[in-house]
């Protein structure tokens, strides 16, 4: 198993993961196809970051919703691909109101229900 690294701002979520995935979106800005019926593109790549969370409590939950609610968040991550650890601006695109929301029976913890994807606004 390797190390992994998250941490948004100033929060380390490292030990806490439950899932990570890391994949390269495949974009082609121009594509064009010649007469023989071949396509020719420059590919561009975008990680994009999936996560979820092991149980945290509501101070946690609190401190990763401030970290994230905004539109951008300055990320330092393991990126799989490359082997090594990677600071980027990304884009939060989960519905964070469907990850936030269930509280235990004893009101002491708050539970995230969901995945969190986080999106790279440039393309490597």
């Amino acid at each position: 198993m390797i190390d992994i690294t998250l941490q948004i701002g100033e929060l380390d979520l490292s030990s806490l993961l439950s899932t990570y995935e890391v994949q390269h979106e495949v974009e082609y800005q121009h594509l064009m196809t010649s007469l023989d019926g071949t396509e020719h593109g420059a590919p561009r790549y975008r990680p994009v970051i999936n996560f979820s969370l092991m149980p945290i409590t509501d101070a946690q939950a609190a401190e990763l919703y401030t970290a994230i609610r905004g539109m951008y968040a300055n990320v330092t991550y393991t990126d799989t691909f490359l082997g090594n650890d990677v600071t980027a601006d990304m884009r939060i695109t989960s519905n964070l109101q469907a990850v936030f929301g269930i509280r235990s029976i004893n009101g002491n913890r708050y539970y995230k229900g969901g995945t969190i994807t986080l999106r790279q606004r440039t393309v490597i």
